[in-house]
C-alpha cells in the first residue's frame, strides 16, 4: 500500500526554547511557502501551520522544568495537544487545480528541491564521498553541458525531476507516486528514464526523496486530464518553469 505524505514536522532541539524566533528564520519561511501543513516543535511547545499561518499552538510542558528543576515535566493540555495532532492528520491536499495554480505548487516545491540538489551536492564535495548527485552533474556537464555550473545543474536537475514526474502522471490510470514513475516514463525520452532509475528505483537521499514524493503527492490528486484540456495540448510543464524563475 503506498503511503502519503499528511505533512512535515521540523524539529528543533529542547534548548531552542524561543519558536518565535526560529519562526522568522530563512529556512522556516521557504518551508512555510512550500508547504501547506506544517508543524515546529522543540518538545515542550508545538505550533502548527497551515497554508503559511499559524492555526494552532500547544505548550505540553515548561522547559524550566528540565533545565533549572533539573527533573522531569509535567505533561500539560494533553487534551489541546491531541487537538492540535488531530488537526494536522486530518489534512489532505487540495483536489482542485487549474493549470496556473497547480504550476504554482509544482515550482515551489522544484525550487525548494534545487537547494536540496546544491547542498547535496556541497555535502558528497565536503566528504570526499562521490554519489549519484554529483555522479549525475559529472554526466550532465559531459553530455549536455560543458561549461554547466552546480547551480546551473541544480535548477535543470530539479526541473528535470519534475517534468519527469508530470509526464509520467499524464500516463498513470491506476494511482500515482514515485516509485511507478520510471515505468511510466516514454522509453524515447534516454535522459528522463536514466534519472529516474535512480529516483524511482534507488534511495535518493533522504530530503530529497521526501520532496520528490510531495511532487508526486501533488500530481496524484490532481485532475491532469482536465488540467492538459485547459492548457489545449500545451505542456504545463512550460508553465512552471515561468513559475520557477519568477519565485
Amino acid at each position: 500500500m503506498a503511503s502519503t505524505i499528511v505533512g512535515y514536522i521540523e524539529a528543533k532541539p529542547p534548548t531552542q526554547e524561543n519558536l518565535e524566533v526560529v519562526e522568522t528564520s530563512d529556512q522556516l519561511k521557504r518551508y512555510l511557502y512550500t508547504f501547506y501543513n506544517l508543524i515546529l516543535t522543540n518538545f515542550f511547545q508545538f505550533r502548527l501551520y497551515r497554508n503559511g499561518g499559524l492555526i494552532d499552538t500547544v505548550q505540553i510542558a515548561r522547559p524550566f522544568t528540565v533545565y533549572k528543576l533539573k527533573s522531569i515535566p509535567q505533561a500539560e493540555k494533553e487534551d489541546e495537544f491531541l487537538e492540535l495532532l488531530e488537526k494536522f492528520f486530518a489534512f489532505s491536499l487540495p483536489k482542485t487545480y487549474t493549470a496556473k495554480s497547480l504550476a504554482v505548487e509544482l515550482a515551489k516545491r522544484t525550487r525548494f528541491l534545487k537547494d536540496l540538489i546544491l547542498l547535496e551536492l556541497e555535502r558528497e564535495k565536503s566528504e570526499k564521498k562521490p554519489g549519484f548527485t554529483s555522479g549525475f552533474y559529472e554526466a550532465f556537464q559531459k553530455h549536455l553541458i560543458g561549461s554547466l555550473t552546480q547551480n546551473d545543474f541544480a535548477d535543470l536537475y530539479a526541473q528535470t525531476i519534475t517534468y519527469g514526474l508530470f509526464a509520467a502522471r499524464t500516463r498513470a490510470k491506476n494511482g500515482f507516486n514515485r516509485k511507478l514513475a520510471y515505468d511510466l516514463i516514454p522509453r524515447t525520452i534516454g535522459i528522463l528514464r536514466d534519472v529516474f532509475r535512480f529516483i524511482s528505483l534507488e534511495d535518493p537521499p533522504k530530503q530529497m526523496e521526501w520532496t520528490i514524493d510531495d511532487v508526486a503527492e501533488v500530481l496524484a490528486v490532481a485532475n491532469v486530464e482536465t488540467i492538459l484540456q485547459e492548457r489545449k495540448g500545451r505542456d504545463p510543464i512550460v508553465q512552471v518553469d515561468t513559475m520557477h524563475n519568477q519565485l
